[in-house]
């Protein structure tokens, strides 16, 4: 579990991380978006204990990083945006070391990590001669050497061709089964594939906490539902219109399927069931019968937005 109440980091007259909190609980995984200068890296900085807040408190698993970051840091695994690996060692010195720095003895630890991050093939390479995405891959079996019950992930896929993404991806799945991530990217696509929850990061604060769907109903206060009908003509949805629940007035096209209609009401209104009985009514047909939703790339837009 992650826990973060009214963390602030500032740097001189520079504010980077704005009275942010939230509680992440255990095996979710949340992705962290925003643009550059949102204040993401320095907020997983202040979680895994590197800078300490200038105001407000975190608790990994109820350790106060502030107070305890050694045992703080125990419980995590980290990788930041450039792995923290030494390039004149070969992978297998390397992971050894990090293993002897974590007072790690049992050999089978390195074997799993290995395995884990499929990075058998180059065990035995120099790590500075090793590509980027498996410089990355790496940087993720020191992250998870300890067996972290949290995993703090910035820009993990960074350098990586789509098949090793694909199997990034299902690892982080699999982790995320028995762990805590969180996961920072700038890759949407990512985030709804993996992440069941988004935080959402400008100028500092978090903008918004939630699933997609949650957010995209957050931001627009309306539901919105496309029905294709037959049997009804375009004249009418007049007799729509008196119904008197919609926001907006609806829009009406002619397609090859039938007559679309398009509505929005407000949220507390069962719209759908509204849809349905007038349909019903005028003894037509639905053919489909779609709620309408924000896609991550415009609730992202809309809320980054730099104000004018």
């Amino acid at each position: 579990m992650i826990r973060a109440e009214n963390v602030t980091r500032s740097y001189g007259t520079f504010v980077a991380v704005d009275g942010v909190s939230f509680e992440i609980p255990d095996g979710q995984i949340v992705g962290l978006l925003g643009p550059n200068g949102a204040g993401k890296t320095t907020l997983m900085r202040v979680l895994t204990g590197y800078h300490l807040p200038t105001q407000g408190q975190c608790w990994i698993n109820e350790v106060d990083v502030q107070k305890n970051t050694q045992e703080a840091q125990k419980l995590i695994g980290y990788l930041p945006e450039t792995p923290p690996v030494y390039p004149d060692l070969t992978v297998g010195e390397y992971l050894e070391f990090v293993a002897q720095v974590r007072g790690i003895s049992q050999p089978e630890t390195i074997d799993r990590a290995v395995e884990q991050t499929d990075i058998g093939p180059v065990y035995y390479k120099v790590i500075g001669h090793l590509s980027k995405g498996y410089r990355q891959r790496v940087g993720l079996a020191q992250a998870i050497l300890h067996d972290p019950a949290i995993l703090i992930l910035d820009e993990p896929t960074s350098g990586l061709d789509p098949n090793q993404i694909q199997d990034f991806r299902n690892l982080i799945r699999n982790l995320g089964k028995q762990k805590t991530v969180i996961l920072s990217t700038h890759i949407l696509q990512e985030v709804e594939a993996l992440c069941e929850r988004v935080l959402i990061m400008h100028g500092g604060k978090i903008r918004a906490d939630g699933s997609v769907a949650e957010i995209a109903k957050g931001l627009e206060g309306l539901n919105r539902y496309t029905v294709v009908v037959k049997g009804i003509a375009a004249s009418d949805v007049a007799s729509l219109e008196t119904l008197g629940i919609w926001k907006e007035r609806p829009q009406v096209a002619e397609t090859a399927r039938g007559l679309e209609i398009r509505v929005a009401c407000a949220q507390n209104v069962e719209g759908a069931e509204v849809l349905f009985d007038w349909v019903v009514f005028r003894q037509g047909k639905i053919l489909s019968l779609i709620p309408e939703t924000f896609d991550l790339e415009s609730i992202f837009s809309q809320l980054t937005r730099e104000e004018k």
